[in-house]
C-alpha cells in the first residue's frame, strides 16, 4: 500500500494499493483531492496533551482503585459466607461502576456539535473522542451487568442527551456510548441486535474527524455486525443486514433492505410491523441485580466445591444442562442467571481450548453434529448447537460464525 490511500470502513484490502486510492467495498477509484494540502499538516501532540493523556490514564486508575478499596471495605463488614458475600460485593462493584461511568461521560466529556470536524491532535478530538473511547473500554466490564435489551439502557441514554422514543431495544450498549450520545435520535420500535457499530467519527480528506448526527427510523432494525457512519438517516422500517455499511450516501426509503458494503437497497420489501407480537421482553433492573447476585454465588460456589478442575467440569455439566432444556425454561430471572454462567464459562475456560478437538467436543455434547478434522475458533462461532451439521475437514477463521436464526421486529 503506498501513500494517500484511504479505506473505507469494513472494506477488504488485498494486493497492491496505489498511491491516492479509496479502497471502498469491493471497488477502487482515484483520489483526485489535492495531496499537497496535506503534506504540511503537523498532527504530533504537544508535550502538553502528552501529559494530559497520560493524567487521564493516572486518574482513572485511581477511579478503579477507589471503587476496590471501598468494596473491600463492604465486604470486611459483612458475616456471611464467602460466595454470599462476594457475590454480593461483586454486583455492588458493577452497579458502582455503571454509575461512574454515566457520570463521567455526562458530567467530564459532555456533548460535541454536529458536523463539526477535528483535528487528530486537536484539545476537541482528545476530550471530545478519545476521552469517551477511553472511558467506555474501561468501564466495559460493567456494562454486562444489565442484559441484553434491558430497559435502563434508553433510559440512561436519554440522561446523557440522545433522542430515544419508547419501545427501543438494544442488543449491547457500549456501541451507543462510544458515539456522542446527543447526535443520537432512534425513533420508536427500533431494534438493534449484537455487535451493531455505530462509527463515532468519519475521517474527511484532510484526515479529520468529522462527527454528525445518525437518526434511525422507527421500527428499523439493526443486524448482527452492521456498521453506521456518521450522517447516517435510515427511513422508517429499514433493515439492515448482517455485516452491511450505512453511511450518509445511502438512499433508503419505507420498508427498504440494506445489504453490502457499501449499503444497497434491495429489490424486495420486509413485511410490516402491525399485528406482530414482540417476542424480546423488557427486564426489570432489580431483577437483573438480583439475577446477577445469584449467578455469581452459584459460580463461585461451583468452584469453592470443586476446586479448578472438578468446578470447571461442573460448570461446563451445568452449560450443558442449560442448552439442552433452555426451551423449558420460561422465568426471566433463572434464564438471565444461566446466560451470566455461560458467558463466565465463554471467558473462564473456553480461551483455553479454543482451536482445539475440546471445543468441537464440546459443541457435540451440546448437541451439534460434527464431522471428522474440524478445527473451530472460539466458543461463540456457533450458536443454536441442535440444529447445525458440520462435515469433515472444515476450519473456521476467527471472528466467523454460524448463525441459523433471525430476528426481525422482535420476532425470532
Amino acid at each position: 500500500m503506498q501513500n494517500n490511500v484511504i479505506v473505507q470502513p469494513m472494506s477488504p484490502v488485498t494486493g497492491f494499493i496505489k498511491s491516492q486510492m479509496i479502497i471502498d467495498g469491493e471497488e477502487q477509484r482515484y483520489n483526485s483531492f489535492s495531496v499537497s494540502n496535506m503534506q504540511n499538516i503537523d498532527r504530533s501532540f504537544s508535550i502538553f496533551q502528552k501529559i494530559y493523556q497520560v493524567s487521564v490514564l493516572v486518574s482513572l486508575a485511581c477511579i478503579h482503585i477507589i471503587l476496590l478499596v471501598l468494596i473491600y471495605k463492604i465486604y470486611t463488614t459483612w458475616r456471611m459466607p464467602l460466595p454470599i458475600s462476594l457475590a454480593m460485593c461483586w454486583t455492588l462493584w458493577s452497579i458502582a461502576g455503571l454509575f461512574v461511568a454515566f457520570v463521567l461521560l455526562k458530567c467530564v466529556v459532555g456533548s460535541v456539535v454536529a458536523g463539526q470536524a477535528y483535528p487528530i491532535n486537536s484539545w476537541r478530538y482528545l476530550h471530545k473522542l478519545w476521552l469517551r473511547q477511553l472511558i467506555v473500554s474501561s468501564f466495559h466490564h460493567v456494562f454486562s451487568l444489565p442484559m441484553s435489551y434491558d430497559s435502563i439502557w434508553p433510559i440512561l441514554l436519554r440522561w446523557l442527551g440522545a433522542d430515544i422514543e419508547n419501545d427501543v431495544k438494544l442488543g449491547e450498549i457500549s456501541p451507543f456510548l462510544s458515539y456522542p450520545t446527543n447526535l443520537l435520535k432512534l425513533k420508536r420500535g427500533v431494534t438493534s441486535f449484537g455487535s451493531a457499530l455505530l462509527v463515532p467519527a468519519e475521517i474527511t480528506m484532510l484526515g479529520n474527524f468529522r462527527v454528525d448526527i445518525i437518526e434511525v427510523g422507527a421500527h428499523a432494525n439493526l443486524g448482527n455486525g452492521c456498521s453506521l457512519l456518521p450522517g447516517s438517516c435510515l427511513a422508517s422500517e429499514n433493515m439492515i443486514g448482517n455485516l452491511t455499511r450505512v453511511s450518509r450516501e445511502a438512499n433508503t426509503h419505507r420498508g427498504a433492505v440494506l445489504i453490502g458494503v457499501p449499503a444497497r437497497v434491495m429489490p424486495f420489501k420486509i413485511p410490516s410491523p402491525k399485528n406482530t407480537t414482540d417476542q424480546i421482553k423488557l427486564i426489570p433492573f432489580w431483577i437483573t441485580c438480583l439475577s446477577h447476585a445469584l449467578s455469581k454465588y452459584l459460580l463461585l460456589s461451583v468452584y469453592s466445591f470443586g476446586g479448578l478442575f472438578g468446578g470447571s467440569l461442573l460448570h461446563t455439566i451445568i452449560i450443558w444442562a442449560a442448552f439442552r432444556w433452555d426451551s423449558y425454561i420460561h422465568i426471566d430471572a433463572v434464564r438471565y442467571m444461566l446466560s451470566q454462567l455461560k458467558e463466565d464459562h465463554r471467558i473462564f475456560i473456553t480461551p483455553f481450548i479454543g482451536n482445539t478437538q475440546w471445543l468441537v467436543r464440546l459443541f457435540r455434547i451440546l448437541g451439534a453434529d460434527i464431522g471428522n478434522g474440524v478445527v473451530l475458533p472460539e466458543f461463540s462461532c456457533l450458536t443454536d448447537y441442535r440444529l447445525i451439521t458440520i462435515g469433515d475437514h472444515v476450519r473456521l477463521n476467527a471472528h466467523a460464525n454460524i448463525q441459523v436464526s433471525r430476528s426481525m421486529h422482535g420476532l425470532v
